[in-house]
C-alpha cells in the first residue's frame, strides 16, 4: 500500500468526495440530512466556521477519505466530524488511520480531548473509534449531550494528554 497523508480539504474535491455517499441512508448516516444527493455547496458550508477544520486521506495522489476536526479551545475540546471513506477503500482500514492522522493533527495544552458522536446502529464507526483508544462517555455525559440533538447519539471520548 502506498504511503497515505493528511493534507488539508481541497474544496474543487467536495464533489468527488461526496460521490462517495453512496445512498440516501448513507447520507444521512453520516451528516444527518434528509437529501441524497448533496451538493458540493452542502459541504463547503460547514467550512465557513473557522474552528471546522477539514481534511483530505491521500493515497499516491488521490484522495481516499475525508474528515473534519472542529475545536472548541475554549472548552479544551475538538469534535471529530464527517469521516467519510471512498467506497472502494473501505474495510481495509483507512478509516482507523484517518482517525489516527487527525488525532496526530491536535496539541495538548490547547486539548485536552477529543469526542465523536455517531448513530447508535453505527457499528463499524463504534470499532474503529474503539480501535483508536475512544470510549464511551458515562451515561450522564452522554445524555447531557443529546438534549441538544434532534435524535440521540452514543458519543465517545479520547484523552487526548493521557495518549500524547
Amino acid at each position: 500500500m502506498a504511503a497515505l497523508t493528511l493534507n488539508p480539504f481541497n474544496p474543487d474535491l467536495a464533489a468527488q468526495v461526496l460521490s462517495w455517499l453512496t445512498s440516501f441512508q448513507e447520507s444521512v448516516m453520516w451528516c444527518g440530512r434528509r437529501q441524497f444527493p448533496l451538493a458540493p455547496d452542502d459541504l463547503l458550508t460547514w467550512h465557513i466556521d473557522p474552528d471546522v477544520h477539514p481534511y483530505l486521506l491521500i493515497q499516491a495522489g488521490t484522495p481516499i477519505a475525508y474528515g473534519e476536526i472542529h475545536l472548541h479551545t475554549d472548552a479544551q475540546e475538538a469534535e471529530l466530524l464527517h469521516l467519510l471513506v471512498a467506497p472502494q477503500h473501505r474495510d481495509q482500514g483507512t478509516a482507523s488511520t484517518l482517525v489516527h492522522q487527525l488525532l496526530a493533527t491536535l496539541h495538548t495544552g490547547e486539548i485536552s480531548e477529543v469526542v465523536a458522536r455517531i448513530p447508535p446502529h453505527n457499528a463499524t464507526a463504534r470499532h474503529v473509534l474503539e480501535k483508536q483508544g475512544f470510549v464511551r462517555m458515562p451515561t450522564s455525559r452522554e445524555e447531557e449531550r443529546n438534549q441538544w440533538e434532534a435524535a440521540p447519539f452514543e458519543w465517545y471520548v479520547y484523552a487526548l494528554a493521557a495518549h500524547m
